[in-house]
């Protein structure tokens, strides 16, 4: 699951927000009833088990060996935890790279949420595996987004109106939607006023894509070009995707697949692709409403609530 990227984000995280995120998380996270979380720490001959929490916090502490202070913080956010870890050397034993204070093999083996797996070797890098969140491939040509960037480069402050035109024209049709996110993702560099022109008149075409599923592809899409383009995501278009949301979810009612397991029992493990598309636009919304995403939150299926935590950790760490 993509929000194990969060480590190499932890260094400018922001600190409060961080650990009340945790504290909500970690009493979750070991109610799960997935007999396929928590493993094992070895430091040379040394071993102890692990909780899916203890795990987690194992992660975060290893990201941030550069900030101490926070990483003992988030050691004592699990009662008992540094006690165990002592038993092997401590928590400086199993960081990584040049501040392991160990030279001890390193043996990490466990799994936080069920669905992906920590790997680690103190002569290797960690791997991960599971399911990605849904996204699909974009189905425009990667020359439609570039040949629309090179007839409007260097154009939108001489000649506005012919910007504006061209927009209008590649905005006749849904299935023009891709080659305006690859236009707003070419200029951003550059021309960042083009970019956010685009993902305007992208964002006017996406209610027109069908079906559902590649209007949530779309969507995410979207959402991944306005926060690299304009540093968040616009309300209007998060009010979109939660009524999208309400359209997947009724689709996925009247059409269940047959392969679908019941919501409740043990559930497709990544969740259906109405609740993938929640959960990410939660996550976008704690960025700037935390306390009501929060909220959001709590009023979610059992089920769900540990990936839209754990997904609203991993925006807060590449925000901050």
């Amino acid at each position: 699951m993509p929000w194990l990227d969060i480590k190499s984000q932890l260094p400018n995280v922001d600190p409060d927000r961080y650990l009340l995120a945790l504290s909500t998380l970690l009493p979750v996270l070991d109610k799960q009833g997935k007999p396929d979380t928590g493993g094992t720490v070895s430091v040379g001959d040394q071993a102890i088990q692990v909780t899916a929490s203890e795990a987690l916090v194992i992660d975060m502490c290893r990201s941030l060996s550069g900030r101490p202070d926070l990483a003992m913080r988030t050691l004592n956010s699990v009662p008992g935890l540094k006690t165990k870890l002592d038993r092997i050397g401590g928590i400086d034993s199993i960081s990584g790279g040049a501040m392991r204070g160990s030279q001890l093999p390193v043996a990490l083996n466990y799994s936080i949420d069920g669905t992906t797996r920590t790997t680690y070797n103190s002569t290797g890098s960690g791997s991960y595996g599971g399911t990605s969140p849904i996204s699909s491939p974009s189905d425009a040509s990667p020359l439609a987004g570039m040949d629309l960037y090179q007839s409007l480069r260097g154009k939108l402050a001489k000649d506005p109106a012919f910007v504006r035109q061209k927009l209008a024209e590649a905005s006749r049709t849904p299935d023009q939607v891709d080659a305006l996110i690859m236009l707003a993702n070419r200029a951003n560099m550059q021309e960042p006023d083009l970019a956010s022109v685009a993902l305007e008149a992208a964002s006017k075409l996406l209610m027109q894509v069908e079906p559902l599923q590649k209007r949530a592809s779309v969507l995410q899409n979207l959402m991944r070009a306005y926060q690299s383009c304009d540093g968040e995501v616009d309300a209007d278009l998060l009010q979109k995707g939660l009524a999208l949301v309400q359209q997947l979810r009724t689709e996925e009612q009247s059409n269940p697949p047959a392969n679908q397991m019941p919501r409740g029992a043990v559930m497709a493990r990544m969740g259906s692709m109405a609740d993938q598309l929640e959960m990410a636009i939660v996550a976008e919304l704690a960025l700037e409403n935390f306390a009501g995403a929060m909220r959001y939150v709590r009023l979610m299926p059992d089920e769900m609530k540990l990936q839209a935590l754990l997904r609203i950790v991993q925006s807060l760490a590449q925000r901050y």
